[in-house]
């Protein structure tokens, strides 16, 4: 079983909101992956970057978790002007 802090996390990423939405699109490429490694269809998103064996019996989420916590995926935060 994967197992986090929120303190160890906002170490990785600056805000609970950026957080929250970086783990979020993670989960759901995770999901898109694993769907259609079920369906055999090829997809173009980045597999699990844990041990397979462990990311079958672990739920999106908790893997995406994983990967911030182990620097696999990073937030980058942009600056974007408002006209």
């Amino acid at each position: 079983m994967i197992r986090y802090e929120l303190s160890d996390l906002l170490k990785k990423i600056d805000s609970k909101y950026s957080l929250v939405i970086t783990a979020a699109k993670r989960t759901r490429q995770i999901n898109e992956y694993m769907n259609s490694i079920r369906k055999q269809e090829m997809t173009n998103v980045l597999p699990p970057q844990i041990e397979m064996e462990e990311a079958i019996k672990t739920k999106p989420l908790s893997i995406a978790f994983q990967e911030i916590l182990d620097d696999k995926i990073t937030y980058e935060k942009t600056t974007e002007s408002k006209k």
